[in-house]
């Protein structure tokens, strides 16, 4: 992939990526009156970056794990 397409991919992970950051930001906000809920983290990592005109150019972002934090 190369030239436009790769980068409105790029964007799509970015935005995927930020809409499940935010809807988990979302439940943690809610439930902070919860007693039974623990909140939870998300890790985020880079994709494998693309080779481009002899250049290696990023290639977005992807979520690693979700984790339950236990207080």
């Amino acid at each position: 992939m190369s030239g436009l397409s790769s980068v409105l991919n790029t964007a799509k992970l970015a935005l995927n990526a930020q809409q499940i950051g935010l809807t988990v930001a979302g439940h943690n906000i809610a439930n902070v009156n919860t007693e039974s809920f623990s909140r939870q983290k998300i890790g985020f990592s880079a994709t494998d970056p693309q080779k481009y005109g002899g250049q290696l150019l990023g290639s977005g972002v992807q979520i690693d794990t979700i984790q339950r934090i236990n207080n």
